[in-house]
């Protein structure tokens, strides 16, 4: 009996370690992707709502600098998570080399939104809005095809 209890242990022990150790494919690095640019792109819209509640006066500063501090947070994770699994392929190649600017583009739109909302610029918070759409919509249609 307990030869029988060791031995499924071994294998699962075994099982489970195959699985942390096995090599990158198309379909993880995708499912990767998609789960970037799904995170950069909730981290955009939660960001553009905060400023937007920030603009019409809706929000206290304490809240805001709180959302958008997540949001920073939130996209660092999702560029952390992309950049450390490698393209396996020419598809996965080409799926970096369009999401990878994407995640640049989120990360300056939310820095020059968080500026401009510490120094209470209502033209450059504006304007940090304005930027977020275009990135947004692309993100959005990365996520459509490679979901």
């Amino acid at each position: 009996m307990w030869g029988t209890i060791l031995v499924v242990l071994a294998v699962a022990w075994a099982l489970f370690g195959f699985e942390l150790t096995k090599p990158t494919d198309f379909h993880d690095y995708r499912i990767t992707a998609v789960e970037s640019a799904q995170s950069a792109y909730d981290a955009l819209v939660t960001a553009k709502a905060t400023g937007e509640a920030q603009l019409a006066g809706r929000t206290f500063d304490t809240y805001v600098e709180s959302n958008l501090d997540d949001a920073n947070k939130a996209l660092a994770g999702a560029q952390k998570d992309f950049v450390g699994t490698a393209p396996v392929d020419a598809r996965t190649t080409a799926m970096r080399d369009e999401l990878g600017p994407l995640l640049a583009a989120s990360t300056r739109a939310l820095t020059n939104l968080q500026k401009a909302e510490q120094t209470h610029d209502d033209a450059g918070l504006r304007a940090a809005l304005a930027a977020i759409d275009p990135i947004a919509s692309r993100l959005s249609d990365f996520i459509d095809r490679h979901q």
